[in-house]
């Protein structure tokens, strides 16, 4: 998997397919309070094919940032801010969802 790159709502191309693929890994390796896993994937699978971000997309990277807010002052880097959950895949997002991708094994 590559790191992801900062890209933002209507954006499509590889770098949208490729934050695909790192939510999905997400999606299954992740804890996530209240949210059904099967659900999130059938919600980002049509957007996955054009590459494009659209809604579900936007939905499932705010899931995230808020999930992040959980690791911070328990194992976030200190270097890192933890992202504002606003759905967008700025550069303090993308910073820290490669973050979570080398803690689980997806990037190094």
């Amino acid at each position: 998997m590559k790191a992801i790159t900062p890209v933002h709502l209507g954006d499509n191309g590889a770098s949208v397919s490729n934050l695909h693929k790192a939510l999905l890994f997400l999606i299954w390796t992740e804890s996530i309070e209240g949210t059904d896993r099967q659900s999130l994937k059938e919600q980002l699978a049509p957007e996955m094919h054009p590459e494009t971000f659209g809604q579900a997309t936007f939905r499932i990277v705010k899931i995230f940032q808020q999930n992040l807010d959980s690791h911070v002052g328990i194992d976030f880097p200190k270097d890192l801010k933890a992202p504002l959950p606003n759905g967008d895949v700025d550069e303090i997002t993308a910073k820290a969802l490669n973050w979570l991708l080398r803690k689980r094994g997806a990037l190094r």
